[in-house]
């Protein structure tokens, strides 16, 4: 069984950065038939119980996982959200020292294409 959901984070095309993410699980064992009412499904916060968390734990031993406007603080800034997306990609993809390194293995059309973006401007401008 495939468990897949999408979610999006930003001010929108016309205000600035938008990201569209998507993750898919695939669930094996006990209460994973797809035919079955999806109240029935298996939880996965169950079974990552121990690797991540709806909530920041002070410890930081696990990733904190939850809807971007749950997880962004003022005080902490984008670090959590950096911390859970970098953890979680780092299972997929080499890891990357920089953001243009990093798009080119996730959306190898977009490094060229970012100069065009207002709200874009490289650190060292």
């Amino acid at each position: 069984m495939v468990i897949a959901g999408i979610d999006e984070a930003g001010y929108g095309p016309l205000l600035g950065p938008l990201v569209v993410g998507c993750c898919a699980f695939e669930v094996q064992g006990e209460g994973c038939d797809p035919l079955a009412d999806p109240g029935d499904w298996p939880c996965l916060w169950k079974r990552l119980g121990r690797y991540v968390s709806r909530n920041r734990l002070k410890s930081g031993r696990k990733l904190h996982v939850n809807d971007s406007k749950l997880v962004y603080s003022p005080a902490g800034g984008l670090k959590e959200l950096e911390r859970s997306v970098l953890a979680i990609l780092s299972t997929r993809c080499d890891w990357c020292d920089d953001l243009h390194a990093l798009l080119g293995q996730v959306a190898p059309q977009v490094p060229g294409e970012l100069g065009a973006y207002p709200w874009y401007r490289p650190q060292d401008e």
